[in-house]
């Protein structure tokens, strides 16, 4: 069950800095905003759920069109695990199961490199 627990909390480790890790100036303008927003680098996605869900929620809305499909699919697995008590392996591994892993993992790297590219 322990694997689980560990899953989660890397795919939100790894999606958070990857989403919300800041990248450096223009591009397009509402998504690069949301995107350098260092205020978001802090947030905890069990910890502050609600806003961290929020940040991703305004990400959807103004990516540009060949980043909404990733980010949703990386928003759908952290709200999947949102509100969830890591402690309960039994939860976890229930909210895991719907979660593919891989697919969530490339999501994540196609949306870190365009970002990069997109908000230099």
């Amino acid at each position: 069950m322990k694997t689980y627990r560990f899953l989660a909390v890397g795919i939100a480790a790894v999606g958070a800095l990857a989403l919300l890790a800041g990248c450096s100036g223009g591009g397009s303008a509402d998504y690069c905003k949301i995107y350098n927003d260092n205020s978001l680098k802090d947030l905890d996605p069990f910890g502050d759920s609600d806003q961290f869900n929020e940040a991703l929620s305004k990400m959807e809305k103004a990516a540009p069109d060949d980043l909404k499909g990733d980010i949703k699919t990386v928003a759908e697995a952290f709200r999947a695990l949102s509100g969830i008590d890591m402690e309960d392996y039994e939860a976890v591994a229930k909210a895991m199961e719907g979660i593919d892993q891989e697919e969530i993992s490339a999501a994540v790297d196609r949306v870190s490199e365009k970002s990069d590219e997109l908000c230099r």
